[in-house]
């Protein structure tokens, strides 16, 4: 894999959440997270809230991943999160993502991504979560169970 290609897309990435994160007007604060996936696969990701309507927070959401087989991504998602009960909270979403495989690809590989999960309070600021991600792309589809922690700036409201 070419070191241009990961710096080109961790500096698109970048902007893209910078452009988003100076235009969000939602309740919510802007999080950070890392999480893991029994499948071998590490994420970081960063959630902009943008707006909220009735009681949903529409949020952007963007993430490089990192498989132990060498398979490094980014990938945005839409992410549509309801209000908090008591300590928790759900969200759905849905996004796309590009992959970069070694040979025998020569190319990046598009996929497109549905998710489902819960976050929890754990303090002002940290909240853990798990969520099931689906992907799919031209090489198959999995289905993937994963837990993180989220770092919330400025704390939950």
């Amino acid at each position: 894999m070419n070191t241009t290609t990961i710096k080109a897309s961790v500096i698109t990435l970048l902007a893209a959440l910078t452009m988003l994160l100076t235009n969000a007007h939602a309740q919510e604060p802007v999080q950070v997270g890392i999480s893991y996936y029994p499948t071998n696969v590490i994420n970081v990701s960063a959630s902009i809230p943008m707006f909220t309507t009735e009681d949903v927070t529409h949020s952007a959401r963007a993430g490089i991943t990192y498989a132990f087989s060498g398979l490094p991504a980014v990938n945005a998602s839409y992410v549509l999160s309801g209000p908090r009960e008591g300590r928790t909270q759900t969200y759905v979403g849905a996004g796309v993502g590009l992959a970069f495989p070694q040979a025998p690809a020569a190319s990046p590989s598009l996929s497109g991504h549905a998710l489902t999960g819960v976050n929890v309070l754990i303090t002002h600021s940290f909240r853990a979560f798990t969520e099931v991600f689906v992907a799919g792309n031209s090489f198959g589809t999995r289905m993937s169970f994963g837990v993180g922690i989220n770092y919330a700036f400025g704390g939950g409201n």
